[in-house]
Parts: C-alpha cells; sequence; structure tokens
C-alpha cells in the first residue's frame, strides 16, 4: 500500500463530511422540515 499524506486524507475526510451534510441539508429541505 502506498503512503498517503495526512494532509490529503484530511482533506478527503473533509470533503465526504461536507458532500454528506449538503446532502442532508437538501433531503431535509425537500422534505419540508426546515
Amino acid at each position: 500500500m502506498e503512503q498517503i499524506p495526512p494532509e490529503e486524507c484530511t482533506s478527503k475526510l473533509f470533503e465526504a463530511v461536507h458532500l454528506f451534510i449538503n446532502y442532508s441539508v437538501q433531503d431535509y429541505i425537500s422534505r419540508g422540515i426546515i
């Protein structure tokens, strides 16, 4: 396995969390909860 720099790993994690939050918020809005 290749070594991945911690910064790159962290940025990928943040990107995944960001996408997940965006998706959740859009889902809530489409259901009319917010």
